[in-house]
């Protein structure tokens, strides 16, 4: 598929690194902060690009840079602006475990253990007072320091401490991945399926490097935790899905015949994502999800439904954003990717890569989609009205944190692609088998779609055709870019079509034809 392959292999990279590793910020959401669940998911899809040591140089960065960022009792801001690290310290409840799994990830991929023995100091400050629920401050770095790994084994142990609810699942604090129920369990009882989930598929992950560190009692320690949450959040099968958590009540959210959250997506997709768990439940699971979640006419992935109103529960101040909009029962993009993975995991592949495909950018209209037509929004509204309108763009963590071969925060597709589809996918730009370079002027190279040697390629779906597809006889348009600059052994690129106006007076060598402005043709 030409539109994945050239989005996940290329302008996803781009905007991972650009957009959320080095500028941190856009016009739709200023920031410069740097978060600590949000840039380790960043970092991680990288990892399933081509080998290339500065882009691990990235992700070994960025792990030691949130690892500087756990204070001594185990937990992490939640978020922190450089050079002084003001930021705040929170009751949310799954950012320090992105700390071990990205380090799992980093050693599976890389082989560079290394990194387990840096040091890095851990910051200090007093507790979160009962009560308090979260505190803008800057913490200073204590005299105390530990190596990489430990630092994650303190993640993952300040995790475990926290204990469990009624129902056995993990403790859902201030909030989970979904920031915004941060009243479900504000009064220290409200329990969370999917980071129950989370926090299973993270203990099997890391058991390995505590195996490699010499520590196998540690490694079959958590083997038996990861069975135990894995139990507990099969205990929460609520007939045709998964329940996503319980309030402190009690009360059951994401259950049959709610007025709002009757079901939520990415308790279903961890179901399919932790091994070993039921798999026909799995399966019914992203099922249901599929049929009540996705609108396949509009390409948007819901992240549940129905959204908050005004009436009803209040899970927290989610219910400030518009019922459809952000996490308030929109498209958030991670949610959407991962949904996508736990097709792939479960062999439906067609399912997987339709998802996929309905996500890219270019495949929706620019008039109702609002936003940068080669962006990856991180979130799409659901909201009447306004269904297919993109939101904060430039901001990928949750769509260009999309899920790999290894589990969630990975951009490249897995499972078994169809014939004929991603099997011939080409991991460079412009490179490889599936691009050929033909002469032409200095600095330009052509570019043909990714493919086995003499695939003609995919014709786009009906109503999308931009022409004659590549190797037809006549009407062949060729794709050019000039190559002007290179960082993190990516090539940024300027493509045009032959006989665009845009390159008319503007064919001065080595040099974007943007970059000379020349208003009428800009």
């Amino acid at each position: 598929d030409m539109r994945l392959n050239h989005y996940l292999n290329g302008f996803n990279a781009y905007q991972v690194i650009a957009g959320r590793l080095f500028a941190r910020t856009s016009m739709y959401q200023s920031s410069g902060a740097y978060g600590f669940r949000d840039q380790l998911q960043d970092a991680l899809s990288l990892l399933a690009l081509p080998p290339h040591e500065e882009r691990y140089r990235l992700v070994r960065v960025q792990l030691l840079r949130a690892a500087a960022h756990q204070y001594l009792e185990g937990d992490v801001q939640h978020w922190w602006h450089p050079p002084h690290g003001a930021g705040v310290r929170t009751r949310i409840t799954d950012d320090l475990l992105w700390l071990p799994y990205v380090l799992a990830e980093y050693l599976e991929v890389t082989g560079d253990w290394s990194v387990c023995g840096e040091k890095t100091c851990y910051l200090e400050s007093p507790p979160l007072r009962e009560g308090e629920r979260e505190r803008y401050e800057t913490p200073r770095c204590s005299e105390r320091e530990d190596t990489v790994y430990r630092h994650a084994l303190a993640a993952i142990r300040c995790a475990m401490e926290r204990g469990a609810g009624s129902h056995g699942l993990a403790l859902i604090g201030g909030g989970d991945w979904n920031d915004g129920m941060n009243r479900v369990g504000a009064g220290g009882r409200g329990e969370s399926v999917w980071l129950t989930w989370f926090l299973a598929l993270v203990l099997r992950k890391f058991a390995p490097v505590c195996r490699h560190m010499e520590e196998p009692q540690l490694a079959e320690e958590l083997l038996g935790r990861a069975e135990g949450y894995r139990k507990a959040a099969e205990a929460a099968w609520d007939g045709s899905w998964y329940r996503r958590g319980y309030f402190d009540s009690g009360a059951p959210l994401g259950t049959r015949g709610a007025e709002s959250c009757e079901i939520d997506s990415i308790a279903q997709s961890f179901a399919a994502l932790v091994e070993d768990s039921d798999r026909e439940r799995a399966c019914q699971a992203v099922s249901a999800a599929l049929e009540r979640l996705y609108l396949p006419q509009a390409g948007v992935v819901k992240l549940f439904d129905p959204p908050f109103q005004d009436r009803g529960p209040d899970p927290g101040y989610i219910k400030g954003y518009l019922p459809g909009v952000r996490e308030n029962g929109g498209q958030y993009t991670h949610g959407a990717v991962w949904l996508a993975l736990a097709c792939l995991r479960l062999g439906r592949t067609e399912d997987g890569l339709e998802l996929l495909r309905a996500l890219l950018p270019e495949r929706r209209r620019t008039q109702i989609y609002q936003a940068e037509p080669y962006v990856l929004a991180a979130d799409v509204y659901a909201a009447p009205g306004h269904l297919g309108r993109g939101g904060g763009v430039v901001l990928p963590h949750r769509g260009g944190g999309a899920a790999g071969p290894e589990g969630p925060g990975r951009p490249l597709v897995c499972g078994a692609p169809p014939a004929g589809g991603l099997a011939g996918l080409d991991r460079g730009v412009g490179t490889g088998p599936g691009a050929a370079e033909h002469p032409g002027e200095p600095g330009e190279r052509a570019l043909r779609p990714a493919g086995r040697p003499g695939d003609p390629g995919r014709r786009p779906p009906p109503g999308t055709d931009r022409g004659p597809p590549a190797g037809s006889d006549s009407g062949t348009r060729e794709w050019k870019a000039l190559l002007f600059g290179e960082r993190c052994g990516m090539i940024t690129l300027f493509c045009f079509q032959e006989g665009n106006s845009l390159l008319k007076g503007h064919r001065k060598r080595g040099t974007p034809p943007f970059v000379q402005r020349k208003e009428s043709d800009l």
